[in-house]
């Protein structure tokens, strides 16, 4: 058994955006995300299936010519092999659960 409570046990930069891996094996990535004000993930093309649940803030999700719009506890899956990028939109800090199967 594995328990992490995002807010307690992850320490978070307060000056970067940070990826804190919390599972990474071959079948699965779970990944917490921080994102400053105005910060993003670089477009990039998804190796694995992709599911993304906000936690806090707003995201703006563009993929394959679209945009979406996330906000607090939203869900959200993108298949593999899509062009993405994630940027928080928000004055605040985002914060994001990311998890790639297979990964």
């Amino acid at each position: 058994m594995f328990r992490i409570n995002v807010e307690k046990d992850i320490s978070f930069s307060e000056k970067e955006r940070v990826v804190e891996k919390i599972r990474d094996t071959t079948a699965v990535l779970i990944a917490v995300v921080k994102l400053l004000p105005g910060q993003e993930i670089a477009k990039h093309v998804t190796n694995a299936k992709v599911s993304i649940l906000i936690n806090s803030g707003q995201v703006r999700l563009a993929f394959n010519e679209k945009e979406i719009f996330l906000d607090r506890n939203d869900f959200i899956t993108i298949d593999k092999d899509k062009e993405m990028c994630v940027k928080n939109i928000s004055a605040d800090t985002s914060t994001f659960i990311i998890t790639k199967a297979p990964n």
